[in-house]
């Protein structure tokens, strides 16, 4: 008695269109990667303005008093901020 096994060949694809397939695979993993170091880099942007805007906030504060205590020690002045020079002409 014979044995009949129903073995079906294995099909594949020609050896061009697998390398087309690996090189559309490479190409989507390094975009992917790509798109994740824009996004790191976006976020270390939003990071530097915003720590800038708090500087600049307490910069603006820091004006605001020291204008203030100038102010009321001298009146209302133009200061030459080369030289420091009062001109009280104004």
């Amino acid at each position: 008695m014979a044995i009949v096994t129903n073995k079906e060949e294995t099909k594949t694809i020609t050896k061009e269109e697998l390398e087309n397939l690996r090189e559309i695979q490479l190409q989507t993993k390094n975009i992917i990667i790509e798109l994740g170091e824009i996004q790191v880099m976006k976020f270390q942007l939003e990071n530097r303005e915003n720590n800038s805007k708090e500087l600049f906030n307490k910069l603006i504060k820091q004006e605001e008093i020291f204008t203030k205590s100038l102010l009321e020690k001298y009146g209302t002045i133009e200061i030459n901020p080369e030289t420091g020079e009062i001109n009280k002409d104004v």
